[in-house]
């Protein structure tokens, strides 16, 4: 179904697929720092072993990806090394890794619709208890509005910002 964003953006989201990994991988490496982004590596990986928790946004009339999130399933409660690497099918987790768009789209609401799309679709397969996220402290508010609790300071260190672990229940609403 497409959805109109401010500023009169169409979009649609639906699972990204191996042929788009390319696309999404560069804006990965044109929205973080080169020591906090993915490799195309992991991103070909989440997409063969969890395409459920790969979702794209895509201009309704070109079928342009300009937007992502990409995640795994853990059976662990935050974020961890080990969930960056794997894909666990039974967690109960779902490990956010990745929420990204394209330069010229953001500051329309695009990426707080991504993650309402995106929670809603973990919450429907009835099968995650929650999700889970790395944030820089000047993001935290924007995940909070969205849901999200902080956690505090992680012990994951990656770049050099600190970051903090955010949770979201997904069996309350």
């Amino acid at each position: 179904m497409a959805m109109t964003i401010p500023g009169d953006i169409n979009v649609i989201f639906k699972p990204v697929k191996a042929s788009e990994i390319d696309r999404a991988h560069q804006l990965e490496a044109d929205g973080f720092p080169a020591d906090e982004a993915e490799s195309i590596d992991k991103f070909r990986y989440r997409q063969t072993y969890c395409p459920h928790l790969f979702l794209g946004a895509y201009l309704a009339d070109s079928d342009l990806l300009i937007g992502y999130i990409a995640g795994t399933g853990a059976s662990t409660p935050i974020i961890s090394f080990d969930s960056m690497n794997r894909h666990e099918p039974e967690g109960r987790t779902v490990c956010i890794h990745s929420v990204c768009v394209d330069k010229a789209y953001r500051r329309r609401g695009l990426a707080s619709r991504m993650m309402n799309e995106y929670v809603g679709r973990i919450r429907q397969q009835e099968i995650y208890e929650r999700a889970a996220l790395l944030s820089h402290q000047h993001l935290i508010p924007f995940y909070e509005n969205l849901g999200f609790t902080n956690s505090g300071e992680s012990n994951i260190q990656l770049g050099k910002e600190k970051w903090f672990d955010l949770i979201m229940d997904l069996r309350t609403k």
